[in-house]
Parts: C-alpha cells; sequence; structure tokens
C-alpha cells in the first residue's frame, strides 16, 4: 500500500475510533466503559493509549535472574551512555548549525556522521512509513524494557507500562515509584536512568552486525546494478511520477541491465535501431482536446507528460523498480549512474 493511502486509512480509523468512543461515553453504555477500564485502553483524538499492570511481576522475576550479571550490564551501560553524551551534544549542534535536513530524494547526501530528524514525507519516503512504524516501535519497547529491568534489579517497584499511538507514532512507557528512585545511590540510580539508552545502543550495534552480514552472504552481489545518482530539475522525467535519486534502474527497452557495463550496451544498442513510437488511442486525444498539446492533465501527478520535438533524437525506454515505465531522451548522461 502507498504510504500517503497508509495514512489515510491511519487517520480514518483514528477518527471512527474517536467518533464511536465519544458516542459510547455519551450513551454511558456500561458494557462498552467497563470493557476499556477492564482492558486497560482509552481513546482521544488521533490517539490510542493502553495501560496495564499484568507485566510488573514478569519484571520482577525477570530482573531476580543472575542480579549480579545485570549489575555488570547495566555498570557498563552507565559509562558508554556518559561517554556518548559529548558526542550526541556535537551530533545536535552540528544539525542545528550545520547543513540543514535533506530532502526525500535529493542528491546531496550529507558526508561524515550527521544527527538529522526523520520526517515522513520529507527526507523519509511516505512508503516507508510502515518500516519508521515498525523501527520505532522496537527500539521505544527495548529501551522501556531496559527501564524496567534495571528498576527492578535495583529494587524500585514497576507500578505499570503504558502503550501510545498518536497517529502513526508508537510510544512506550513505564511506570515507576519516583520516591524509591530519587532514595537510591548515585551509581545505582544512574543503572536505571542510563538503562534505555544503553539497550538502544546495543539494539544499533546488533543491526548494523546484521547489516555486515547480509552484505557477505551469498544473496548479496557488490558493484553490481545501476543506480540513478542525479536528476536534472528541468528535465522531462523530473517529478513525483519520474526519476528519483538511488532508483534502481533494472531494464531499458525491456533489455535486462545487471551493471554499468549492460547498461550501456543497452543504450548503445538502442541508439542504433530504429525510433520507437509509443502510440495512444485516438479516442483519449478527442478527450483531451481541451488540454495543452502534452496530452496530459495537470492535476496527475502520477503521469509523465512529454512535448513532441521535430529532432533526430530517439526514444528511449526506462524500466525503473517503482512498477512505471519513463520516456528517456536517448542523449541523457548516462555517466551520471552508476
Amino acid at each position: 500500500m502507498d504510504g500517503t493511502y497508509l495514512l489515510l486509512v491511519i487517520f480514518i480509523l483514528h477518527c471512527v475510533l474517536f467518533f464511536l468512543d465519544l458516542i459510547f461515553k455519551s450513551c454511558c453504555h456500561l458494557p462498552y466503559i467497563y470493557f476499556m477500564q477492564g482492558t486497560g485502553l482509552e481513546v482521544s483524538f488521533l490517539r490510542l493509549q493502553w495501560h496495564t499492570t499484568a507485566l510488573n511481576r514478569v519484571f520482577q522475576q525477570m530482573s531476580n535472574w543472575r542480579p549480579q550479571m545485570l549489575a555488570v550490564w547495566f555498570s557498563v551501560g552507565v559509562i558508554v551512555s556518559l561517554l556518548l553524551m559529548p558526542v550526541a551534544a556535537f551530533l545536535v549542534l552540528r544539525g542545528l548549525f550545520g547543513q540543514g535536513p535533506h530532502k526525500e530524494g535529493s542528491p546531496d547526501q550529507p558526508s561524515g556522521l550527521v544527527l538529522e530528524p526523520v520526517v515522513p514525507g520529507v527526507n523519509l519516503p511516505l512508503s516507508q512509513v510502515g518500516n519508521y512504524m515498525a523501527a520505532l516501535a522496537i527500539g521505544g519497547v527495548l529501551h522501556e524494557f531496559g527501564h524496567a529491568l534495571a528498576a527492578g534489579r535495583e529494587g524500585v517497584s514497576v507500578l505499570g507500562c503504558r502503550a501510545h499511538l498518536i497517529l502513526v507514532l508508537p510510544v512506550a512507557a513505564v511506570e515507576i515509584s519516583t520516591q524509591r528512585l530519587n532514595s537510591l545511590a548515585t551509581w545505582r540510580r544512574l543503572r536505571i536512568l542510563c538503562a534505555g539508552v544503553w539497550h538502544n545502543v546495543v539494539l544499533s550495534l546488533l543491526a548494523l552486525l546484521i547489516l555486515y552480514a547480509l552484505s557477505h552472504s551469498h544473496l548479496y552481489r557488490l558493484d553490481e546494478g545501476v543506480a540513478v545518482t542525479k536528476v536534472d530539475p528541468n528535465s522531462g522525467v523530473a517529478g513525483p511520477a519520474g526519476l528519483s535519486y538511488a532508483d534502481h534502474v533494472t531494464g531499458v527497452n525491456y533489455c535486462t541491465v545487471h551493471d554499468k557495463s549492460s547498461f550501456r550496451s543497452c543504450l548503445h544498442r538502442i541508439a542504433k535501431q530504429p525510433q520507437i513510437d509509443f502510440c495512444v488511442p485516438s479516442s483519449i486525444l478527442k478527450e483531451k482536446r481541451d488540454i495543452d498539446k502534452s496530452c496530459c492533465s495537470p492535476d496527475l501527478s502520477n503521469h509523465l507528460c512529454f512535448l513532441s520535438e521535430n529532432d533526430s533524437r530517439s526514444d528511449l525506454l526506462l524500466i525503473v523498480s517503482h512498477d512505471y515505465e519513463v520516456l528517456l531522451n536517448s542523449m541523457f548522461d548516462y555517466e551520471g549512474l552508476i
């Protein structure tokens, strides 16, 4: 499902749930009220909340398993978190006063290590909203699990757990006794406060390890394939329906592309062939008489429109990973593709 439609569906579901919740509560529908209280669910506008105390005993039992090993584990987390604080501060300041966020599809990617906010639709494709939600959910759950486990290890009671869904943003939280937390020694308190960050660091390292391992698997090929590195904003293939940065080119005029060599070979072979004509039914043209000679409606952002030119240049057909076909002039600088 396209990211825009996914956001629209989630928004409609939020509105429907909020409307039904408002109706049932205003009518004092007792079965519904008892159900919401028993399950810990709460509905508000564009937000769903779930609260439970069923996991309190689980956290306490897990914290009693190998307590000395857990103490060492969370002590290492305190040291790592303190060492990363200057790095995090530097990245935040660099992100604020350095280069601004890069838009989705921009070829000018930041060099080096940069902390950049991720905004769906701006520098994150809307098609990746599902992956974005899953990553936030996994990271948030492990973060709060670290706090709960460390709190149980230090004898601080876990009062409950909460999960929120704010439109598409999943948020998790644990409730612990602040009075007991403030009575602990500084180092023991730091074990609890740094446990969440420490678990996120370990999760990031594990993800990097998996990514590195995948690059050495039999299913991964290095230095193969062709991708778009830059698109001229004035080009006919630019725009929402056109080519974007990092698009994967799989074929040219049904000539399969595997690498740079096969891509050049396809271009040279097609350049020697007669010009290809792409025809449309005359009925479509009759319906579009009131539109400019591009034959495309200006409100169709998912179509690529071209003007007819009287020159000797031939047209090419590129098949990209977005599952659409686009026309590309044969004079396209294929050296800009890798």
